[in-house]
């Protein structure tokens, strides 16, 4: 069953205008705090309305980006130029807008490398970001697939029982493909996790995640149970129901 803080949204336009807010907000109070905020970016069409908005006014003046170090839940196999690429997604849709005008860091996954190599070297960037061992992304965003994965967390997959690193490549068979994902041991340290669920294609799963019959392993959006930080689930009416039975 999902736990968390429910944010239920009348459309997908409305969800990411909202997401937006949530976001400028735990920014501010991140800052209030520390000279930095790390955020790590999803791939996905709900991330990508999302980024569409921040990459526009007001946030794209009133948000200190330069304050700003962007990171990857996962990333696909293919160069960082390639149309698959989550990068060049979040590129397009906002990095390019905010770069014109500020200069966040920028830690995407080098899939240049073999699945193997892309995946130690970013551990290798993130464990030297993240000094403190306890410590993880202050803002996480993650999406959810027709299956129930998240980030490239596939269900049945070898990455779901990994307790010590923090990336590993991980083969998805129906996909016959290799992704480079975060593992939840690390992606629960965040300290604000947001999961952003739109679209009548997401309903059927939305709906049996809700239920005590959900299992982690087979639905991997299961295991996102942050250790001692808040987890946000954004879901617009198309993914919604209100008829859940376990």
């Amino acid at each position: 069953m999902i736990k968390g803080i429910l944010h239920l949204l009348p459309t997908s336009e409305i969800l990411a205008q909202e997401a937006a807010k949530f976001i400028q907000q735990r920014i501010t109070d991140t800052l209030q705090q520390k000279k930095r905020c790390s955020i790590s970016l999803s791939g996905g069409n709900t991330p990508r309305k999302l980024y569409q908005v921040l990459a526009s006014e007001p946030y794209l003046s009133s948000i200190p980006w330069n304050q700003i170090d962007f990171f990857w839940g996962d990333e696909r196999c293919v160069p960082p130029d390639h149309p698959d690429s989550d990068y060049l997604m979040a590129k397009e849709t906002m990095l390019d807008a905010i770069t014109s005008r500020w200069q966040p860091g920028i830690y995407r996954i080098e899939t240049e490398h073999s699945p193997a190599e892309a995946a130690a070297r970013y551990e290798k960037t993130l464990r030297e970001y993240f000094s403190d061992s306890s410590s993880g992304f202050d803002i996480l965003l993650l999406g959810m697939g027709e299956d129930g994965h998240t980030a490239s967390l596939f269900p049945f997959t070898q990455a779901l029982h990994e307790t010590k690193r923090w990336v590993v490549e991980n083969y998805v068979p129906k996909l016959q493909a290799w992704r480079i994902t975060l593992t939840a041991h690390f992606l629960n340290r965040a300290v604000t996790t947001m999961i952003l669920v739109s679209g009548t294609n997401k309903k059927k799963v939305f709906t049996f995640i809700q239920t005590p019959n959900a299992s982690p392993e087979a639905f991997p959006v299961l295991t996102i149970q942050p250790a001692s930080g808040e987890l946000h689930w954004f879901v617009d009416k198309d993914a919604f129901s209100e008829n859940v039975s376990g």
